[in-house]
């Protein structure tokens, strides 16, 4: 029988470790959507980094572009905080 840890005990390891603070909560307070997005996006680069072998160069591709999916959307929290 398999185990699951529950998402949201996952999603609050995954942020905890990322070095998520308390101005960091605050930004996701009207950007839940986005936030959520954030860290499951950080949950795919943590699982792509782990991953075996290159995969015919596919895994190093899925890499870059998970880390510019987190970059833009980083931005967008960033931009709805300015407004």
């Amino acid at each position: 029988m398999k185990r699951y840890i529950p998402v949201a005990l996952l999603a609050g390891i995954m942020l905890a470790s990322l070095g998520f603070d308390s101005a960091t909560a605050q930004s996701c307070a009207g950007n839940r959507n986005m936030c959520e997005a954030l860290t499951h996006l950080q949950q795919a680069r943590y699982s792509l980094d782990r991953a075996d072998g290159n995969k015919g160069g596919y895994r190093v591709s899925a890499i870059r572009s998970v880390d510019r999916a987190i970059a833009q959307v980083r931005s967008g929290i960033r931009y709805s905080q300015s407004r």
